[in-house]
């Protein structure tokens, strides 16, 4: 290989990854593994190869960032010793030392647990996943060496774990929103990239301070339980962390992790994750700053929608989004997704149809304890639509508004309400207004439906829907065919060998809202893990009222926690629900009248305000009890005013209490 390919003076082609990280990677190894028999000339040989593609790492030229980064320090660690060459090794380590820093922009892990790649693709489940095994690799191998890293950053690493990687782990698997084209890979599922990254946290562990190395064990002890259930074994893990990891399940001082609710707005790479009693619900969005989706090297050619507010559902189901569903999956109607139907091109190898950066900014949300806020303003890549979508987690439910639907492109607008793949005979229950609608439904219509529930795949993974306005409803119950090599093209696409056909039930369900809409609008509810009679329950007497659904504002209150949720669309002021704002704006309040006490959090869902918003609430306080620094109150009384300075936020919830003047009362 060293004399007809691989040269110390040839020329990459092809995948630029390959030569630079693929083939080093493999050498590295080898090299070392093959060390006692090699002379220092045949290592420096290989070396040489290696250091004309890679290039001089201390060299300005050198740019790559995160789990590339990584990989590449860990190849040159390998070679440092194989080389007994102190300055190379020292070079990787402050090579290094980039990856431990935060980012505000591009590539790497963002203060609120984001993770980016490629500039503009969420990626922990994927580039997260590598960079996470990298890491842990490095930081063992260097261990109390001459070369451990040493730079304050150092410590990032741990809450990459705890606030990175931790709230995308679901069960043992990496939920696919954060796993970009890798979604598409047969052989590397949800579980897989969940694996990875277990073994560089296992990795991390073995270095750590005792009682931190003592959570991270509990961590990958949790998800191990779900991947052993799931037919994973001990030994696909790395082959000296196998026997360690089962001594840590084994061993009754390592607590397994809680499985805790909790909402999440990872705003750096526009992603939502509410994780429920028992359930966990996301939204992919995109903005100036997140890409659609991607398509490189003929992966992911049907991405089209998936930044576009899909919406993933995860329970008990553990085999939903694995398996053949993204072979056999509508990519046309995706759950949470609003789209002008149209002819997309799939055809490509690199360029993907839509692969971009929209116009909007407004993609983000806030959190108050367990609750969260998100939405987007949409502007669909390669259309002229427009939407405001906005996600409502409360406790057990989820509440999906949509309005200012507008397009004319003289084409159909629908948003999907659901696409869930069923159990493989189709036998799973589906009842609309109390009438059963099972086996194959090839097309439906429903006028002005209340509820519909769901009998999930496994036990306790049932789902309800509550409808709140009086639109109709599309429906299909049918089979849905693909092949992995629809979605995984040769170079060029059309010598890509066809393989197996695969076949799936799907329950689809959507809302038409014709050919150029106008204001156009939609109301619904899931109830994750509901039955039929807590669903219909829940329709006849609901906990949430609409308090707004507009281009301007849309709002809801939860009535038994009293929670309310506002997304302000507009830089004018707009005002629902007694709540005033002067500039676009996500805001949860919560009020305690057992405790006397207002929880109110905000945050700039466009990451863009370098000024403040204003915010007035038709409610009168007695006093301030905490506080962000940057929130600023101006009145107290008759109403509430507040200015939240947001510049440099990137989107961070902001949150201040307040105690209630009928306390003082």
């Amino acid at each position: 290989m060293l004399d007809e390919l691989y040269t110390d003076s040839g020329s990459e082609f092809g995948n630029w990854w390959n030569w630079d990280i693929g083939v080093p990677n493999r050498l590295a190894d080898i090299l070392i593994l093959m060390y006692d028999e090699l002379a220092p000339e045949q290592i420096l040989r290989n070396t040489a190869s290696i250091d004309h593609y890679i290039g001089d790492i201390t060299a300005p030229s050198f740019t790559q960032t995160g789990a590339n980064r990584s990989d590449i320090m860990l190849i040159q660690i390998r070679m440092g010793l194989v080389e007994h060459n102190y300055d190379r090794l020292i070079q990787a380590r402050d090579g290094m030392s980039e990856l431990f820093q935060y980012t505000a922009a591009g590539d790497g892990f963002y203060e609120d647990g984001s993770y980016v790649q490629h500039s503009t693709i969420a990626y922990t489940g994927s580039y997260g996943e590598v960079l996470i095994q990298g890491m842990g690799n490095l930081l063992f191998l260097l261990n109390g060496s001459t070369w451990e890293p040493v730079v304050p950053g150092v410590n990032n690493v741990y809450r990459w774990i705890g606030e990175g990687f931790a709230p995308i782990l679901y069960k043992g698997q990496a939920i696919d929103m954060t796993r970009g084209r890798a979604i598409v890979r047969p052989a590397a599922d949800a579980y897989y990239s969940g694996r990875n990254i277990l073994a560089g946290i296992a990795r991390i562990a073995q270095t750590s301070p005792p009682e931190l190395s003592l959570r991270l064990k509990g961590l990958v002890k949790y998800h191990i339980g779900y991947q052993l259930s799931q037919g994973a074994s001990y030994y696909q893990f790395p082959l000296d962390l196998a026997d360690t990891i089962r001594q840590w399940v084994d061993d009754p001082a390592v607590v397994p992790a809680a499985d805790i609710q909790a909402h999440y707005e990872l705003n750096g790479m526009a992603r939502s994750v509410h994780r429920g009693e028992d359930f966990l619900f996301g939204v992919s969005k995109s903005s100036k700053r997140i890409a659609t989706y991607e398509l490189t090297n003929g992966e992911n050619p049907k991405g089209w929608y998936t930044g576009d507010g899909m919406t993933y559902l995860y329970n008990r189901d553990l085999s939903q989004y694995t398996g053949s569903f993204w072979a056999t999956v509508n990519w046309s109607r995706l759950p949470g997704t609003t789209v002008v139907s149209r002819p997309r091109n799939a055809g490509d190898y690199q360029n993907g149809d839509g692969e971009a950066v929209p116009l909007n900014a407004w993609a983000g949300g806030t959190t108050l304890d367990t609750f969260g806020a998100t939405g987007m303003k949409l502007i669909q890549n390669g259309t002229q639509m427009q939407a405001r979508k906005s996600w409502f987690a409360f406790d057990n439910e989820i509440v999906a508004l949509g309005a200012g639907i507008t397009s004319t492109d003289n084409l159909p607008v629908e948003t999907v309400i659901e696409q869930r793949k069923l159990k493989e005979d189709n036998s799973n229950s589906f009842v609309l207004d109390g009438e059963a609608l099972n086996g194959n439904i090839p097309g439906q219509e429903i006028e002005n439906p209340s509820w519909a529930y769901l009998e999930g795949n496994a036990a306790d993974s049932n789902i309800g829907y509550v409808f709140q306005d009086d639109s109709s409803i599309r429906l299909t119950r049918q089979v849905q065919e693909g092949r992995w090599s629809d979605i995984n093209l040769s170079n060029p696409p059309s010598s890509t060998t066809p393989t197996g056909l695969l076949q799936n039930y799907f329950l689809t369900m959507w809302m038409d809202h014709g050919s150029n809409p106008v204001d156009s609008r939609y109301e619904y509810m899931i109830l994750p893990n509901a039955s039929r009679q807590a669903t219909e329950a829940y329709a006849d007497s609901p906990d949430v009222t609409i308090l707004a659904n507009s281009p301007a504002v849309q709002a809801v209150r939860e009535n038994t926690l009293n929670v309310a949720g506002y997304n302000f669309w507009t830089d004018t002021l707009t005002s629902a629900g007694g709540v005033t704002s002067n500039k676009p704006a996500s805001v949860l309040i919560r009020n305690n009248a057992d405790a006397g006490t207002i929880k109110l959090a905000v945050s700039d869902p466009t990451l863009e305000n370098q000024g403040y918003i204003e915010l007035e609430l038709d409610t009168e306080a007695a006093g301030i009890l905490s506080k962000d620094d940057r929130i600023e109150v101006t009145q107290l009384s008759p109403k509430l005013k507040l200015k939240i300075h947001t510049a440099g936020t990137l989107g961070r919830t902001m949150l201040i209490t307040l105690q209630t003047a009928s306390a003082n009362k």
